[in-house]
């Protein structure tokens, strides 16, 4: 191998141990953060809401069938219900962007 090759590599790797890094520390914000999601969904009082969010959010469903699971009369209702929930419960700590785009896996339920 020639030292220019040798360069090379060890460029290539410096900036994979950089990427390795930064994605690293962007993980453990992000599980950080689901944690912290996970506290405050148990929070929750009201039961139908926080099963409202669970469906939605850590399970993925769509609002029909978030209405259909939790026994809802409309879409409609149950949407309604949890975007009023998360308008006074917003904070800068966790806005509802930050509950609806979490992504990892911390809130998938088992």
């Amino acid at each position: 191998m020639e030292i220019r090759d040798l360069q090379e590599r060890l460029h290539d790797e410096q900036l994979l141990a950089g990427d390795k890094a930064y994605l690293n520390e962007k993980l453990k914000k992000c599980l950080e953060e689901g944690r912290e999601l996970v506290r405050f969904i148990d929070a929750i009082e009201d039961h139908s809401i926080r099963e409202i969010i669970l469906c939605r959010f850590a399970d993925g469903n769509n609002w029909e069938k978030v209405a259909f699971r939790t026994g809802s009369c409309s879409k409609d209702a149950v949407r309604r219900r949890c975007e009023r929930f998360l308008k006074g419960t917003e904070t800068k700590k966790f806005p509802r962007k930050t509950i609806r785009e979490c992504p990892c896996n911390v809130l998938k339920r088992p």
